[in-house]
């Protein structure tokens, strides 16, 4: 509730709710408890998906972004691709935690996300952040260069 209290007034992209790792039942019970707090101080929230996510209902009207969380192979597998089309069909912010490296930023992109973040850029961003945003810019040059064409 203090972090809350600090970020009346801001313009985050979203606020995170609470969630459990690798429990996807526990995490939408943990959101539909915070949405109506997070959203009360009129902030933007991000709802988890966790292991199992695809076989429960998504609070899809009550979600501003989702956040993919989860195992490793839970993030890379089909039902986070399928997901992430549903959310970016239906306009809702799409982000990766845990993305720290060039493949992982690589197949972030590929599959919709509108952002990343990961403790490598964080911990080393002298290193890290330079790397990725050439990276992008590379990628993104080609991008418009194929279009192009």
């Amino acid at each position: 509730m203090s972090m809350l209290d600090r970020m009346r007034g801001s313009n985050p992209t979203f606020v995170t709710a609470p969630d459990i790792v690798g429990d996807a039942m526990g995490t939408l019970d943990m959101f539909l408890h915070w949405e109506p707090v997070i959203h009360s101080y009129g902030l933007p929230i991000a709802f988890v998906l966790q292991d199992g996510q695809e076989k429960l209902c998504m609070p899809w009207g009550k979600l501003d972004a989702v956040f993919i969380g989860g195992s490793t192979d839970y993030k890379l597998g089909p039902e986070i691709r399928w997901l992430v089309r549903e959310a970016k069909w239906r306009g809702k912010w799409v982000h990766m935690g845990r993305v720290n490296s060039l493949q992982r930023l690589s197949y972030a992109r590929d599959i919709g996300c509108d952002s990343v973040d990961g403790t490598g850029y964080s911990r080393f961003p002298d290193a890290n952040i330079p790397e990725a945003l050439n990276f992008l810019k590379h990628e993104q040059i080609t991008l418009n260069i194929d279009e192009a064409l």
